[in-house]
C-alpha cells in the first residue's frame, strides 16, 4: 500500500434518491355542479355584521347537497365578512372567495375546520377546494389569542388555490393532519406575531389531542401526497414543515417547488421525519435558515411522540432512508433576533440510546443536494450524521458585509458515504469543507476560494479522499489534515495560500501529484508525530522549503526476491517515485538488532551477494527523500529470505548393487544433510540414468526449495546378485502404437532370462490387446517385454513391460 493505507471511493449508489412523485389533489369526475352565494343567505359583505351563520348555511347545505357525483360551489362575493364563531366545511365542496376577506372577529379557535363525522385515517373527509380571496387573523397586532386560520384532518384531495393567509399570532396559519392528496398553490402567507416558533404550513401526523384537537380519533395517520408550488412567504417566522413527529411515522411524498420566501425570522422549510421528497426551484431570501431537514430533534425528548399502538415492531417501521432532493433553489441566510447560527441546508442525525425512545442511530440517508445558489453568513451545507448524500454543483459563498458565524460553508460531522463535487465555494470565514469524522467521504472538484480558515480540512479520524480540487488564497493551508484521519490527496492544485498541505496529528497520509503555488509558508508539511508519504507533486514560486518535517518518499512495494541462491539473493521492487534513492538494509532472522544498512541504490533493484548459505535474513527497502532539512526514510514491508544449502555433501542409505529384473531399476533412497532427513519432491528430486541393463546405473539427486546444486550416486545391476527391490503394486496398461507396427508381448521366467518363451500374445493392429497383457501380466512370476516388428522383421529391441 501507498504509505499506511489506501483509501476507496465511496461505494454508495445515489442514482437511487429520486424524491418526490407528488401527484396533489385529483378533484374530477363530477357529473355536475350545484352554486350558493353567501349573500344569498343573508351574509354581509360590509364587514359590520356577522355572516358566520350566514357562510356556516351555505356549507351545511353543500354539505347536504353534494356527494361523489356532484360539487357544491359555495361563493362568497367581493367583500369583507366578519367571522365571529369558526366555520365548517364538508367533503365535495367548492369554497370560492371572490376577492372576498373573512376577518376573524372572535378570540381563540379556528376560522376554518372540516367535518369528519367521526372517520379516522383519510375517510374523514375528501375532495375538498378553497380559492382565492384572503383569511385575516386580524390580531391586532399580536393582540389576540393564537389560532390556526384553517385547519383540517382525515381528508384526502385538498386544493388551496390562490388564498391570501394574513395576520397571525403565535400559531400556524394553515394546519394540516392526517391527509393525503393535497395541492397548495398561488397563496401568500404573511405578518406573524409572536415568538414561538410555528410554521405558515404546518403538517402533523394525528397522533393526540394535544397536537390536533378537535381531530378524533388519534390513530398516528400520516401525510401523503403533497404539492407546494407558486407560494409566497413573508414577514412570518416560518414557511413550510413539521416540528414534531411520530417514531416510525414518516411525512411523505412532498413536493415543494416555486415558492418564494422572503423576510423569514428563522426558517423557511423544516422537514421532521420526512421522506422522498423534492425541495426544487424555491427562492429563499433574507432568511435566518433555509432548510432544515432533521431524523431526530437537538433533544429527542422533545417533538418526538411514541406510536398509538405503542413500541412493538416499531424497527419494522423505522426507515433511515431519506430519499431527498434538494435541486435548484436560491438561498440567503443571515443571522436574526431569532435564528443565531445561519445556514443554508442542514441535515440532522442522531443516534439514541438510553432514552425514552427506541436505540437506534436516526441518521438521515439518501439526499442529492445540487445546482443550488446558497450565501449564508453562517454554513451553506452542514450535516450531522448523515449517510448517502451527494452535494453536487452548487454556487456558495458567504455576504460580503455584515456578521459571520465563523463556520465553514460546507460542514460534514460524523457522516459517512458523502461526496462533495465540483461546487464554488467563495469566501468561507472559516475553511470552505470541513470533514469531522465519517468514512467514505469524497471532495472531488471543487473550487475553493478565499477562506478564512483552509480551503479544506480533516480532523477528527475523518476517512475522505480529496482529489481534483482547486483552492486558492487560504488564509491557512490549502489542505489540512489533523486529528488521526485518513485521507488520500492527490491531484489537486493550490494557489496563493498561507501553505500547500499541512498534517498535523495524522500518519500515513499520501500526497501525490498535486500542484501547489504560490504559497507563503511551505509546499507540504507534517509536524511531529505525523506523516506525509509524497510523488510526484509539482511546487513554484513559493516563498518557504517544498518539505518541512516527517514528510517522506512513498514507500516501495511488491518487494521480493527474483532469485535466492546458496550465496547471495536478488531483490527488487516498484516504486511509486518521488523519492531520491533507496536503502538497503539487513539483518539476521529473528534478530533483535537494528537493520544495517548493505548498499544504497537508484534502481529498483539489487544483488546482495557474498552470504553465508543457510542463513535466515531479513530485508527491508527504505525511500529516501532530501527534504532540505534532513534527509527522510519510509519503509518498506520486511521480508525474510533464507540463503539455500548445497546438497554437494548430502549422504544417501543406496545399496551398491541390485539385481537385474529386466525392467528399471529405482531404489526408493533416503537423502541426508547434516544429519538432517530430507523431503523427497520438496527440499530434492531424483533423476535415474542407465538403470535398466546390467553395468554401472546413477541416481542423481538435485536440490529445490530451500537447497541447491546436485549430487550423483553410482550403483550396480548385476545379472548373477544383488539386492532384488520389492515388487511394486500392478497397475494397468495403456499402450498405443503406431499404425505400421505390429507387437508381439512375451513372457519369460527371472531364473530364464535368456530363453524367452513363445508369445503370448500377438496382433497386427495400431495397438496390442491390452486386456490379453495385462490379464498374462505378473501371472506365475512372469515378467513380460514386447518387441516391436516391421515388415516381419524383429527390431533390435525390447521394452519392458511391468
Amino acid at each position: 500500500m501507498s504509505g499506511r493505507f489506501m483509501l476507496t471511493a465511496s461505494a454508495y449508489d445515489y442514482s437511487v434518491i429520486s424524491g418526490s412523485h407528488a401527484t396533489g389533489a385529483n378533484i374530477s369526475g363530477y357529473d355536475s355542479a350545484i352554486a350558493v352565494s353567501v349573500t344569498d343567505l343573508g351574509a354581509d359583505p360590509t364587514g359590520k355584521k356577522d355572516s358566520s351563520a350566514a357562510i356556516q348555511k351555505a356549507l351545511d347545505y353543500a354539505k347536504t347537497k353534494g356527494s361523489d357525483s356532484v360539487q357544491v360551489k359555495v361563493i362568497v362575493p367581493e367583500g369583507t365578512y366578519s367571522i365571529r364563531k369558526g366555520l365548517y366545511i364538508s367533503s365535495n365542496t367548492w369554497l370560492y372567495l371572490d376577492n372576498a376577506t373573512l376577518r376573524k372577529d372572535f378570540v381563540g379557535g379556528v376560522l376554518l375546520m372540516n367535518n369528519t363525522d367521526g372517520n379516522g385515517g383519510f375517510n374523514g373527509a375528501e375532495n375538498i377546494v378553497i380559492e382565492g380571496g384572503c383569511l385575516d387573523g386580524n390580531t391586532g397586532g399580536g393582540s389576540v389569542k393564537a389560532f390556526s386560520a384553517i385547519r383540517m384532518g382525515h381528508l384526502h384531495d385538498l386544493w388551496v388555490k390562490n388564498v391570501e393567509f394574513k395576520d397571525n399570532y403565535n400559531c400556524h396559519m394553515l394546519e394540516l393532519g392526517g391527509i393525503k392528496n393535497v395541492t397548495i398553490e398561488g397563496c401568500s402567507f404573511h405578518e406573524y406575531y409572536g415568538q414561538k416558533f410555528k410554521e405558515a404550513i404546518q403538517f402533523d401526523i394525528l397522533n393526540n389531542a394535544n397536537l390536533f384537537d378537535g381531530y378524533a380519533p388519534f390513530d398516528d395517520t400520516p401525510c401523503d401526497n403533497v404539492i407546494i408550488r407558486n407560494n409566497s412567504f413573508y414577514d412570518i417566522m416560518r414557511g413550510v414543515g413539521s416540528h414534531s413527529a411520530t417514531v416510525g411515522k414518516y411525512y411523505t411524498n412532498f413536493y415543494i417547488g416555486g415558492n418564494t420566501f422572503s423576510n423569514i425570522y428563522e426558517t423557511a422549510i423544516v422537514m421532521q421525519n420526512y421522506r422522498c421528497c423534492s425541495i426544487e426551484g424555491n427562492s429563499m431570501t433574507g432568511v435566518g435558515c433555509g432548510i432544515d431537514f432533521r431524523n431526530m430533534t437537538y433533544l429527542e425528548y422533545s417533538g418526538y411522540n411514541a406510536p398509538v399502538a405503542g413500541y412493538d415492531g416499531v424497527y419494522d417501521r423505522i426507515n433511515d432512508f431519506s430519499d431527498i432532493v434538494i435541486n435548484n433553489n436560491t438561498i440567503s441566510a443571515n443571522s436574526t433576533g431569532y435564528c443565531n447560527n445561519a445556514f443554508g441546508i442542514s441535515l440532522y442525525g442522531k443516534l439514541v440510546q438510553n432514552s425514552s425512545l427506541p436505540d437506534h442511530d436516526y441518521k438521515v440517508s439518501g439526499v442529492h443536494i445540487s445546482s443550488n445558489n446558497i450565501t449564508s453568513s453562517g454554513s451553506a451545507v452542514q450535516m450531522n450524521d448523515a449517510s448517502g448524500v451527494f452535494v453536487e454543483s452548487n454556487v456558495i459563498g458567504s455576504p460580503t458585509d455584515g456578521t459571520k458565524s465563523g463556520s465553514s460553508l460546507v460542514s460534514l460531522k460524523f457522516s459517512n458515504d458523502v461526496t462533495v463535487s465540483g461546487n464554488s465555494i467563495i469566501g468561507s470565514s472559516a475553511d470552505a469543507i470541513s470533514v469531522v469524522g465519517g468514512a467514505g467521504g469524497v471532495v472531488k472538484k471543487n473550487s475553493c476560494l478565499n477562506s478564512a480558515g483552509s480551503g479544506i480540512s480533516a480532523d477528527k479520524s475523518a476517512v475522505v479522499t480529496i482529489s481534483g480540487n482547486t483552492v486558492e488564497n487560504s488564509s491557512q493551508s490549502g489542505i489540512y489534515i489533523s486529528g488521526k484521519s485518513k485521507a488520500e490527496v492527490s491531484k489537486n492544485t493550490v494557489k496563493a495560500s498561507y501553505s500547500g498541505v499541512a498534517v498535523e496529528g495524522a500518519s500515513g497520509i499520501n500526497v501525490t501529484e498535486n500542484k501547489i503555488n504560490g504559497c507563503t509558508e511551505y509546499g507540504i508539511f507534517a509536524g511531529e508525530g505525523s506523516s506525509a508519504y509524497v510523488n510526484a507533486n509539482t511546487f513554484t514560486e513559493n516563498k518557504g522549503a517544498n518539505y518541512k518535517g516527517k514528510v517522506y518518499a512513498m514507500p516501495v512495494t511488491s518487494f521480493v526476491a527474483d532469485g535466492v541462491y546458496g550465496d547471495h539473493v536478488q531483490l527488487s521492487w516498484k516504486s511509486k517515485g518521488g523519492s531520491d534513492g533507496f536503502s538497503i538494509k539487513r539483518r539476521l532472522a529473528g534478530s533483535e538488532e537494528d537493520f544495517t544498512e548493505v548498499a544504497q541504490v537508484t534502481t529498483p533493484s539489487f544483488s546482495d551477494e557474498s552470504l553465508p548459505s543457510n542463513t535466515g535474513f531479513e530485508y527491508r527497502i527504505d525511500s529516501l527523500l532530501d527534504t532540505g532539512e534532513a534527509v527522510t526514510e519510509s519503509s518498506s514491508k520486511v521480508l525474510n529470505i533464507r540463503t539455500k544449502a548445497s546438497l554437494s555433501r548430502c549422504t544417501c542409505d543406496i545399496r551398491p548393487v541390485y539385481r537385474f529384473t529386466g525392467r528399471r531399476i529405482e531404489p526408493d533412497i533416503n537423502v541426508i544433510l547434516n544429519g538432517t532427513k530430507l523431503v523427497r519432491n520438496v527440499d530434492y528430486i531424483i533423476k535415474y540414468y542407465n538403470n535398466i541393463s546390467a553395468g554401472t546405473a546413477t541416481i542423481s539427486v538435485t536440490g529445490c526449495g530451500q537447497y541447491y546444486g546436485f549430487k550423483e550416486f553410482d550403483f550396480v545391476i548385476s545379472l548373477s546378485g544383488g539386492y532384488v527391490l520389492p515388487e511394486k503394486a500392478s497397475t494397468a496398461l495403456n499402450f498405443a502404437g503406431d499404425s505400421i507396427e505390429r507387437y508381439e508381448v512375451l513372457a519369460f521366467s527371472p531364473d530364464s532370462m535368456p530363453d524367452l518363451t513363445g508369445p503370448i500374445a500377438n496382433r497386427e493392429s495400431d495397438s496390442p490387446l491390452v486386456s490379453e497383457i495385462n490379464s498374462a501380466k505378473n501371472t506365475d512370476e512372469l515378467r513380460i517385454v514386447s518387441r516391436r516388428m516391421t515388415n516381419s522383421a524383429v527390431m533390435p529391441c525390447f521394452d519392458a513391460w511391468y
